[in-house]
């Protein structure tokens, strides 16, 4: 299928952008780590989750945007022109709203991050900090901008070029944030740093919308009326990204607040660890977002239910192999990469895995269920953020970064693990014995083999020091995943095209 095709060429631009994404924070973890002292490393972590924050400023515009731009492309009754006409008032509307809102944001974020850094910063380098977020806050404005742009693309369908656009970003900030280390330039050099590369490639976006649909940009005009028709959803959008943040970026926030800065390195290798195998799975179902919203414009309800279940599938069944892996290899893996010391322990790597597959299930199905135009997770998101803050802070003061983790895992199952799955499934009229023999039951198989395999593992390799360990265990692990796969979660026909694609591959290679 044609969608199909074009979803794949978005998988790999995908693929592209959390590789080079991964690569680089890894890597750049580990230079800070080794250069500078860790409450200086912890500020800075605490600058990015506080500029989650600062993303709120959004507004929900962008996917908004995006969406809006995809019932365009699928709307019938529009002409070419009209269409046309449409996109690009939607592109300068949302721009000029964004300046508006950049502006807001220079003046509030500025001096209310002056205020909470101020609480948890030491006297002798607090004027360094401050200059540093007041940098920083700049690249967030230019960045919220700019993503009007990447919205487009998006929104376009233009999925694979948008992601790559971004694979430019991580990149270009590991390169910009060794030179900033290199010459001692401290936490304003690593804002800098950020900034740089937000500014360059929200320009390289801009170009390349432009080049691909020449005029798109200029030719469109200011409607209020069109921004005040995107008001509702897109505050819809904004309050769960609230929720989302609430529960995802306050982690660091508490643990300063409670435990102090330094404990946050060791916090955060954990939790890049855990969050890899949910950037990984959800790029199929971000891909996928447009062609659902198209579907639902076409009132096709078979594909929507179709491109749902493959999405739980394949996400799902990559964050299988590899929590199962991190829930016995962990350790290692922090010791090789940063050192042994900063391993904060298993209690925490199994509580954020779980935390991630149950946020997996769910992300997957709000996906679908929001590319429909319907947003009704406003109420959970908020509640669950809200309860994230209170059990993590009350936790925290018995269990310490244990009690952190558990804070997130108690607010999500209580709101948003159960009820978006109820939601989506009575949305699709998907049946819990049609969701359990086609997505749970080939997931728990796939879950209790890889499971065996990684455990069994831990004691087959328990004597080889950590490199030799985690190669042959990671090979095993994936051979292992690779046919349970195959045999418990592809079904028939998906079976027949994935030994098709897999002997076209070989032919191509024996070329």
């Amino acid at each position: 299928m044609n969608t199909d095709r074009t979803i794949l060429h978005g998988v790999f631009g995908s693929v592209v952008l959390t590789a080079a994404s991964i690569a680089a924070s890894f890597v750049q973890f580990r230079l800070l780590v080794h250069a500078l002292p860790e409450s200086v490393v912890g500020l800075w972590f605490l600058f990015l989750s506080i500029g989650g924050y600062l993303l709120f400023f959004d507004l929900g515009l962008s996917p908004t945007l995006g969406r809006e731009i995809s019932f365009c492309l699928g709307d019938t009754s529009l002409s070419e022109s009209a269409r046309a006409e449409r996109i690009g008032n939607l592109i300068r509307s949302c721009l000029v709203a964004f300046a508006a809102i950049a502006a807001v944001l220079l003046v509030a974020g500025t001096s209310a991050g002056w205020a909470y850094l101020g609480t948890v910063t030491p006297k002798p380098i607090l004027s360094q900090v401050r200059l540093a977020w007041g940098i920083f806050v700049v690249g967030t404005a230019f960045s919220i901008v700019g993503e009007v742009w990447l919205a487009a693309l998006y929104g376009l369908g233009q999925v694979a070029t948008e992601k790559l656009v971004r694979s430019i970003g991580p990149i270009l900030w590991l390169i910009l944030t060794m030179v900033a280390l290199r010459t001692g330039r401290g936490l304003p050099g690593l804002a800098v740093a950020w900034v740089v590369q937000l500014v360059v490639t929200r320009l390289i976006a801009r170009g390349t919308l432009g080049r691909l649909k020449p005029g798109i940009i200029s030719s469109g005009k200011f409607d209020f009326a069109l921004i005040r028709q995107l008001a509702a959803p897109s505050m819809k959008f904004a309050a769960i990204m609230l929720g989302g943040i609430l529960i995802l970026q306050t982690d660091n926030l508490v643990i300063a607040s409670m435990l102090g800065t330094a404990e946050i390195p060791g916090y955060q290798a954990v939790a890049k660890l855990v969050t890899v195998m949910m950037s990984l799975s959800m790029m199929l179902v971000a891909t996928s977002a447009p062609f659902l919203s198209r579907a639902h414009v076409m009132q096709d309800v078979t594909e929507i239910k179709r491109l749902l279940n493959r999405n739980l599938r394949f996400s799902l069944s990559i964050m299988a192999v590899i929590s199962c892996f991190l829930a016995c290899f962990a350790d290692r893996i922090v010791a090789m990469w940063i050192g042994p010391h900063h391993f904060v322990g298993f209690g925490v790597v199994w509580a954020l895995i779980l935390v991630m597959l149950l946020e997996g299930h769910h992300s997957a199905m709000a996906t679908a269920t929001m590319a429909t135009g319907d947003i009704p997770f406003v109420a959970p998101a908020l509640i669950a953020g809200v309860l994230n803050i209170v059990a993590s802070v009350l936790l925290a003061r018995q269990y310490g970064l244990l009690g952190v983790a558990l804070g997130t895992l108690c607010a999500q199952v209580v709101t948003n693990n159960w009820y978006v799955p109820f939601y989506t499934m009575r949305l699709f009229h998907i049946s819990f014995s049609e969701h359990f023999a086609t997505v749970l039951l080939p997931l728990g198989k796939l879950f209790v083999a890889l499971l065996l395999t990684s455990v069994g593992a831990r004691v087959a390799f328990r004597t080889l020091s950590n490199v030799p360990a985690i190669m042959a265990a990671g090979t095993l692990v994936l051979a292992v995943g690779f046919i349970a796969f195959r045999l418990f979660v592809l079904n028939s026909s998906e079976r027949v095209h994935f030994m098709e694609a897999l002997r076209q591959s070989l032919r191509r290679n024996d070329a």
